[in-house]
């Protein structure tokens, strides 16, 4: 169906099936409303309105747009389920579900995006969203809210790509010179790469979101776009918690000095949770000296060297993992990265005493040494590997180096992605780090390790590196969780399970009653006692 330069259209209660373009398509049409309607099976886009005034859409279902990738066009306008641009637009109470490419995209002044349901999106292209908009270099926008929307599922389509395991897609996404838009009372969840993205725009307001267990919850970039930049900001109020260790919490990135990660505008009273890993859940990236750092801070640490969330609080529980058993060392090979390609040392072919001071020399051990461990260094540990048996690996190392700086560990696959990571602060003198394994490929007969460091420059020194199989008590993200969400537009009762806790640590009787399109994210209440600690620390 086509409109074209209309005025006063009215479409309700209509079907649209397996369309061979587009479901619906408007071009410069003024005051249409376009309600209950039910579009399935579009091969290119759902519902395309473009360069439209006074639009209303609300209440219709929208599913399985853009699934085949041998057909519809090729630009980035495709494969959408809702997609509008022009001004004074209104698109509430709609249900997309199943898209190849982004949900709903929105451009232009004056647009509310309110109270819709979106799932299970980015599954032919990535690098999309849920909810998603893009100014580019034209005009700043203005007067553009996204309100009580619940999205979820960002899938991603890694495969095809250089990089399978990085899956793009976001819950909300505010794109490059975008200005002016309200991200408020939204609830997003199960996202394959970032919950909510603010990405070389201006004049953001995040207000009273809960984003959930996403691979990182939040994420501000200013780079790459010197005539867009991240600028007059508002994260506030918000609740970011990460489901596993894994996750971050939140990531910062500029390409200019410390500084320009300080300028984004204002970061407070907002809610960061991540039980399994709570210290290091602030990622940081900036240039200095023509070098790259890369840094992650504890809440405090974010607080005292940016200035930012000085009111917010970190999660009311923990959840660490128990060492029940461990077994004998593995056998570690030793090598480093150079110019793309990865050198191993045979201990059969030196002798012991040559075969130690290879050792010593790649960690910075060696007495004497100025420059610290050799940052290409890389291991291959041996494992057993089988789907049907879960196994569980430690891997231990003793570090020291310059104060504030940090050493990331990586598990790796054989075309360098990586599967598992943890970060690690360092300090003048050796202390002891832990990371806990467990496969889900089958990169044997050994696993590949890589470390990495905020600072380029400062020396680092590794020792004690050990790797074994170990009996490990760990929590269930399953149970830790229960993630209430009411997705329809009448308030409801919903029972919850005994012993949980709200986000500041309160306790939660039999049910919640959650008003229309919101949420509330609950926690098993099994430690904490740590969250009293902590509260008593904030209060004194």
């Amino acid at each position: 169906m086509l409109g074209d330069s209309c005025r006063n259209i009215t479409i309700r209660n209509t079907e649209i099936v397996s369309s061979s373009k587009n479901g619906i398509t408007f071009k410069t049409c003024i005051n249409t409303l376009f309600e209950k309607n039910k579009i399935v099976d579009a091969v290119n886009n759902g519902l395309a309105f473009f360069d439209c005034r006074g639009s209303v859409i609300r209440g219709n279902e929208i599913r399985n747009v853009g699934l085949n990738p041998a057909v519809g066009s090729s630009e980035s306008t495709t494969f959408i389920g809702l997609g509008i641009s022009g001004s004074s637009n209104l698109i509430e109470y709609n249900r997309i579900d199943s898209v190849g490419y982004i949900g709903m995209r929105f451009d232009g002044d004056s647009t509310i995006v309110s109270h819709n349901v979106i799932s299970n999106y980015c599954i032919i292209k990535d690098d999309g969203g849920g909810i998603y908009t893009w100014n580019g270099d034209l005009p700043p926008n203005v007067s553009r809210k996204i309100i009580g929307n619940i999205v979820s599922n960002a899938i991603g389509a890694g495969f095809g790509t250089n990089d399978s395991l990085s899956n793009s897609a976001e819950g909300i996404y505010i794109d490059g010179g975008s200005h002016d838009v309200e991200v408020i009372g939204n609830t997003v969840f199960n996202c394959s790469n970032i919950g909510l993205f603010i990405n070389n725009a201006s004049k953001i307001v995040a207000l009273n979101n809960l984003v959930f267990n996403c691979k990182t919850q939040l994420q501000m970039r200013a780079e790459g776009m010197p005539l867009m930049t991240n600028r007059q900001n508002v994260v506030r109020k918000n609740t970011f918690v990460s489901r596993t260790s894994s996750q971050r919490i939140g990531n910062f990135i500029t390409d200019e000095e410390m500084d320009g990660i300080r300028r984004m505008g204002i970061v407070d009273s907002n809610f960061y949770s991540r039980p399994a890993d709570p210290d290091m859940i602030m990622s940081c990236s900036y240039k200095s000296a023509g070098h790259d750092f890369h840094n992650t801070h504890s809440l405090k640490e974010w607080q005292n060297q940016y200035g930012y969330d000085l009111h917010s609080s970190s999660g009311p529980v923990r959840y660490p993992y128990l060492i029940n058993k461990t077994g004998a060392p593995r056998k570690i090979t030793w090598g480093y990265y150079n110019n793309g390609r990865d050198v191993w040392y045979d201990e059969g072919t030196i002798s012991k005493n040559e075969f130690g001071k290879v050792v010593k020399n790649l960690t910075g051990t060696t007495p004497g040494s100025a420059n610290g461990m050799n940052k290409f260094l890389i291991l291959a540990l041996t494992i057993d590997f089988r789907r049907d048996i879960p196994k569980k690996y430690l891997l231990r190392f003793e570090t020291k180096g310059k104060p504030g700086e940090m050493i990331k560990a990586n598990f790796k696959t054989r075309d360098n992605q990586i599967v598992c990571s943890r970060e690690f602060h360092l300090t003048p003198s050796y202390q002891k780090n832990e990371l806990l394994y467990i496969p889900a490929f089958a990169n044997i007969p050994f696993e590949r390790v890589n470390f990495e460091f905020s600072d380029p420059i400062s020396p680092v020194q590794i020792r004690n590196i050990s790797f074994q199989e170990a009996d490990i008590t760990n929590n269930d993200p399953t149970y830790n969780f229960q993630l209430l969400v009411n997705d329809s537009g009448v308030s409801r009762v919903i029972p919850v399970r005994n012993g949980y806790v709200d986000i500041s640590g309160n306790a939660m009787g039999n049910w919640v009653e959650l008003k229309p399109y919101s949420s509330v994210l609950l926690f098993t209440k099994e430690s904490v006692s740590h969250y009293e600690e902590d509260r008593h620390d904030r209060l004194n």
